[in-house]
């Protein structure tokens, strides 16, 4: 019988930081792979212009000290952690100038929750240019920001809407469906379980990508797993199947081990590339078409029945 899984779509995301609760996107690649022939029919990356969501937000203060764990750094020769607001030095026992600015700042915007670039931009050249600097930083961390090298100048030069780079995402994947059978996703840590009920409460979807595209979808009024085919699949799953021991599992790494080297890392299609390569490679040795690079000799066992 004909197998019904005809397409991969293989993405990979770059973002402010480690949180899709706080950080914003910037940048996402997808690969779509035939699973007949196994070779690359699309490629396609999107980047995002800068967008701030303060979904999250509630009291004040409450709000204050997430945002000093989130950007607080430690000082070397105190060992405290600290954030530098205005002329203060904020720490968790001198935090109220935080707490009335972010106080002041919810007074303002009125319960509005989603700034656009140009929103961003007015509010930087108003009286509330600090306050917006702390969201923004929490919004893109500049510490993330300098891992990618996705940089504030380059999602201002080449960033879309939201709305666009939905369009761009969610049409890629009605091209890779067949029929009624939606694409099948992959790519490396971005979770293979959809939001679920665990011990009568509601877990999230594991990995780190699959989160971020959850909250992107339903931000268009659209449902990410809904888009996409029941199977999902984690490479760095396979990989911790395919491999009892490593130094780590990072894409590098797993790439490494059969014989593809990652260029350009931390940019989204470089990476999505490499990790379908390796997609690629897992499937040939799934189908019998050759070998993977191992340093493990397969044993030989005898069965008597």
């Amino acid at each position: 019988m004909e197998s019904k899984y005809k397409r991969v779509v293989v993405y990979d995301i770059e973002t402010g930081g480690l949180s899709s609760k706080y950080n914003s996107l910037t940048e996402i690649a997808m690969v779509a792979v035939d699973l007949e022939s196994l070779e690359i029919i699309e490629e396609m990356s999107v980047v995002f212009e800068p967008h701030i969501d303060l979904s999250w937000i509630g009291e004040p203060i409450k709000d204050a000290k997430i945002l000093y764990k989130n950007l607080g750094v430690k000082d070397s020769e105190s060992n405290i952690k600290t954030l530098q607001f205005k002329e203060h030095r904020i720490t968790l026992k001198n935090i109220d100038p935080l707490v009335e600015a972010v106080s002041e700042f919810y007074i303002y915007i009125k319960g509005r929750y989603s700034f656009t670039r140009s929103d961003i931009e007015e509010l930087e050249n108003s009286e509330w240019k600090d306050i917006v600097t702390i969201f923004y930083n929490n919004a893109y961390n500049p510490q993330a920001l300098e891992v990618t090298g996705i940089d504030r100048a380059l999602i201002n030069k080449e960033g879309v809407s939201q709305a666009m780079a939905y369009d761009a995402l969610k049409g890629m994947l009605e091209r890779h469906t067949v029929g009624n059978v939606k694409p099948i996703i992959a790519g490396h840590n971005i979770g293979s379980l959809t939001r679920r009920i665990v011990k009568g409460k509601e877990v999230g979807p594991d990995g780190f990508d699959n989160p971020f595209m959850e909250k992107l979808f339903k931000e268009n009024n659209d449902d990410w797993f809904s888009s996409i085919n029941d199977e999902i699949i984690d490479t760095i799953k396979w990989a911790r199947l395919k491999w009892s021991e490593l130094p780590n599992f990072s894409l590098g790494t797993c790439a490494n081990e059969v014989g593809l080297t990652l260029k350009d890392a931390h940019r989204a299609l470089p990476d999505t590339v490499a990790n379908t390569h390796f997609l690629i490679k897992m499937f040939q040795h799934l189908r019998g078409e050759g070998s993977l690079k191992s340093r493990y000799k397969r044993k030989k066992y005898n069965f008597n029945f």
